[in-house]
This record gives structure tokens, sequence and C-alpha cells, in this order.
């Protein structure tokens, strides 16, 4: 299974150590949400995705089980 579509249930069961997952830049709403439950923005994805006649930006959002990655924060 892809693990932008991967339940959560799998990394609190200890199965994955962190999950990716890609919203539309314009969607606020998932966005906040994903913040919400530990996310973090990695990155965007510019003019990536291609609907209704025109170029859209994706977001890239991480969260890792255990937090930050002690690595991340030098």
């Amino acid at each position: 299974m892809p693990m932008d579509h991967m339940p959560p249930r799998e990394m609190r069961e200890g199965r994955r150590r962190f999950m990716i997952i890609k919203v539309f830049d314009y969607n606020e709403k998932a966005k906040h949400v994903l913040a919400t439950h530990g996310f973090v923005q990695e990155g965007t994805l510019r003019r990536d995705f291609y609907r209704e006649g025109t170029y859209h930006d994706l977001v890239i959002l991480s969260a890792f089980r255990d937090g930050v990655p002690e690595a991340s924060l030098q």
C-alpha cells in the first residue's frame, strides 16, 4: 500500500516509522487537520497536478511516529 494512502493506524501499531501525504496547496482544511495530528510541511511540488484545465501545486507533509528526528533539528 503506498504510504500516502496508509491509514494512521499503521503508524500507531508500529508497522511504519513515518508517513508522507500529498495534498493540494489550496486545501487549507486538510493541511490544518494534518498539522493538528503532527504532520509538518516538507516541501511543495509546483504545478505538479493537472486538473480541469489548470496546473495545481501539491504540498508534501510528513509525520514520524516518534516525532521529528533529531538530525532534522540541527
